[in-house]
């Protein structure tokens, strides 16, 4: 799924990879025009969670909370497995993109969070505890 996501970049006929940052590019572009882009987009940025690169993992998980068209479509659990994930910016973005998920099983898994020791990730998980619970 990512190298059809790469392949919509103007001049991506090379099979080289580009930069963490036009990746993350590409996922805002496509957070920004989710309608434009269709299912298959909703399919990339998911996959955008995955990426070896902890700013397009960040990026994804911001898009998948920010755009509102993702919040009926996304079930919780890709962003709760970035919960875990080894860099702080993308717990926090996985954290606050889970307070506007429509999936309300998500309290147990936010929990942890909401007790955590990292500050960051401690604040967003009591505020998408606040929203699971009041679903």
């Amino acid at each position: 799924m990512l190298r059809r996501l790469l392949s919509w970049l103007p001049g991506s006929d090379s099979d080289d990879p580009i930069d963490p940052e036009e990746r993350a590019e590409r996922i805002q572009e496509v957070g920004r025009n989710p309608l434009q882009y269709g299912h298959d987009a909703t399919e990339e940025v998911r996959a955008a969670l995955s990426d070896e690169s902890p700013l397009v993992r960040a990026t994804a998980a911001e898009v998948l909370g920010s755009a509102e068209v993702y919040h009926e479509v996304v079930t919780a659990d890709p962003l709760v497995e970035r919960l875990d994930d080894p860099d702080q910016r993308v717990r926090l973005a996985a954290a606050e993109a889970l307070t506007v998920t429509t999936d309300a099983t998500v309290v147990g898994d936010v929990l942890p969070y909401a007790i955590a020791d990292d500050p960051g990730v401690r604040a967003a998980g009591a505020v998408g505890l606040y929203h699971a619970l009041s679903r």
